[in-house]
């Protein structure tokens, strides 16, 4: 890290002041048995406007260096804004290219008006005054790539919470095939505003078995205003929002069309390959939803063999999932009343897309799913879906004017 420093010293641009110190963030012992790699994370700084920069290095088993870069992100989004890559490809060091790296990093830095002269300190907690930082998970067994050994597939949520000011989720997401949980390692406070900046970790298993940590990162303001119903009030959380709400909602209707191919037909093939249009080439699934690996949940499902079937769409009523599909569109729907400002266009559109009114005497649920042909089903909810992406777009759009 020394050889960085100095040689940023070297280039006039901008006076780096500050040696980046490296913090070992993940809370976690070696494992002498399987080699356990942990990632090498040094903040570089903050902006006024809530970017953040840092340099990280990653070593893997087997492999050695495969990673020495600086990223920028922004922590109001989690969107990575700028990034270079140190690594010395021809001479395999991770050296730094004096004339070229040195310049581009300080012109990165300069960019995103990072200030790197100030102090930044890593709290390995997940408390900072009144607020309190949560990890919600949901994991399932699964293979590895190599159907060598088990391993987990994790949906998680972010929740930060205040008694007074009530919750906010600051993401949600997945990763698969872990072979040590997710954890909040802890957080780094802006020296600008009200922000923190929140780490997650886990571990894959690695090229030879061992045990690849990996570390990612969240933004989250501490603004009271941005909390409860506050929280509608500034626009990249009003979009961040909309998006994992809608996500969300997409990701169960997903989940209620796999359900029903499978019952109906006992098994699901599902477009892995967008170039293939011969039936015969997809592949088929005849597992639960459970037991099915994320990273192939959500691919197009093809076909629909026993179209009249009942059964399995009257299943959704008996089992409640046609009420929890109402009660997620109905909650959709009410986020995003409130976050177009009564305008009656938006408010038209939005309540008729996402209308979940009792028909003829029925409930919602019943109307749509008892005793319907599955292919009937089928179509509602790929009708659904093609609602959710249309109101979404259209009320961010509307957010952004």
């Amino acid at each position: 890290m020394k050889k960085l420093l100095l040689i940023l010293l070297c280039v006039p641009l901008i006076t780096i002041s500050q040696d980046y110190k490296t913090l070992e963030v993940i809370d976690a012992e070696y494992n002498t048995s399987m080699g356990t790699n942990f990632p090498d994370f040094s903040p570089i700084g903050w902006s006024k406007n809530g970017e953040f920069a840092y340099q990280i290095i990653i070593h893997q088993g087997g492999i050695g260096l495969v990673e020495n870069s600086i990223y920028v992100i922004s922590t109001k989004t989690d969107q990575v804004l700028d990034s270079i890559n140190l690594i010395d490809w021809e001479n395999w060091d991770g050296s730094i290219n004096p004339h070229t790296k040195g310049k581009e990093i300080n012109r990165i830095l300069s960019k995103y008006n990072i200030d790197d002269n100030k102090e930044i300190e890593f709290y390995s907690k997940n408390t900072i005054e009144d607020f309190s930082i949560f990890l919600d998970e949901k994991y399932t067994t699964t293979q590895d790539y190599c159907g060598c050994s088990e391993c987990s597939d994790v949906e998680y949520k972010i929740i930060v919470d205040n008694k007074i000011l009530g919750d906010k989720m600051v993401t949600y997401g997945s990763e698969h095939c872990l072979n040590v949980g997710l954890g909040i390692e802890g957080y780094i406070i802006s020296p600008f505003e009200e922000r923190i900046l929140i780490i997650l970790s886990g571990s894959h298993n690695g090229f030879e078995s061992e045990e690849d940590y990996f570390i990612n990162f969240f933004g989250c303001s501490l603004d009271p205003s941005t909390f409860g119903l506050g929280q509608y009030s500034i626009n990249e959380d009003k979009i961040k929002l909309v998006k994992n709400k809608s996500s969300i909602l997409m990701d169960f209707i997903w989940e209620m069309k796999y359900t029903l191919v499978l019952s109906a037909d006992s098994k699901v093939f599902l477009d892995l390959d967008t170039l293939l249009d011969d039936e015969g080439d997809f592949d088929y699934f005849e597992v639960t939803y459970s037991d099915l690996s994320i990273e192939l949940r959500g691919y197009r499902i093809i076909g629909l063999q026993h179209k009249s079937n009942r059964n399995a769409s009257t299943q959704f009523v008996n089992s409640g999932n046609a009420t929890k599909l109402k009660n997620m569109i109905e909650d959709y729907e009410s986020t995003l009343l409130k976050l177009v400002n009564g305008d009656k266009n938006m408010i038209k559109e939005i309540l008729s897309s996402l209308n979940t009114d009792d028909l003829d005497k029925e409930s919602w649920e019943r109307y749509n799913f008892y005793d319907m042909p599955a292919v009937g089903a089928l179509t509602l909810l790929s009708k659904l879906q093609s609602d959710i992406i249309s109101v979404e777009s259209d009320v961010i759009s509307h957010m952004l004017d």
